[in-house]
């Protein structure tokens, strides 16, 4: 199963704390692929929801991913 173990504001080093449009990254076992997967953009120049078989859900709503592996991944809140 899916663990989250803590979440850091990716740019303060903060622990649990969320900004809306700032990157936050999750630790924890089982989020995702054994290998490390990054994001490109699509057709449109946006950012995936979806990455390697992984989202993240925030608020109820899916957030771009920006890598994801088994123990850690980033995304945009």
């Amino acid at each position: 199963g899916v663990a989250v173990n803590a979440l850091q504001n990716s740019a303060s080093y903060t622990a649990n704390q969320v900004t809306p449009g700032g990157i936050v990254t999750l630790y924890g076992t089982g989020m995702g692929p054994a290998e490390l997967a990054t994001f490109q953009l699509d057709a449109n120049n946006r950012m995936p929801f979806a990455l390697a078989g992984t989202k993240v859900l925030m608020n109820g709503y899916e957030a771009p991913l920006l890598y994801v592996s088994a123990n850690q991944l980033s995304v945009v809140a």
